[in-house]
């Protein structure tokens, strides 16, 4: 499946799997995070990705989610500064982070506004 494909069947989960993904998993992540921060946004903002992984065995990462999101493994969170298109080039990126990671099996959530923004920073 590719990303184009991947909008077709796309959607949102708020319970996860506990656990570390397997063999290459987070690597992948990481590739997905990098090929996005690289992506040219449509206004041309600077938006920044960033990977919050859990922390040791099948713990699963917290970015002040409690009660919205239950298991989730990893976070990717984005940031731009804020001017004339930022938002949407925030939501470009993001959104094509999301589709390949669909892409790639992986399923995911959208949040915004209701997450820890130091913790998000912090990734």
């Amino acid at each position: 499946m590719n990303a184009m494909d991947a909008i077709g069947t796309r959607v949102s989960t708020r319970t996860f799997e506990a656990g570390k993904p397997g063999p290459g998993g987070v690597e992948a992540l990481e590739r997905l995070i990098g090929k996005a921060s690289r992506e040219a946004a449509p206004f041309g903002s600077a938006v920044k990705l960033g990977l919050a992984l859990g922390e040791g065995e099948a713990k699963p990462a917290r970015m002040g989610t409690y009660g919205l999101i239950s298991g989730a493994f990893a976070f990717a969170a984005a940031a731009a500064v804020p001017g004339p298109g930022a938002f949407e080039d925030l939501g470009w990126v993001l959104e094509g982070f999301v589709l390949e990671a669909t892409a790639l099996g992986w399923d995911s959530c959208w949040i915004g506004g209701l997450f820890d923004r130091t913790a998000a920073a912090a990734a």
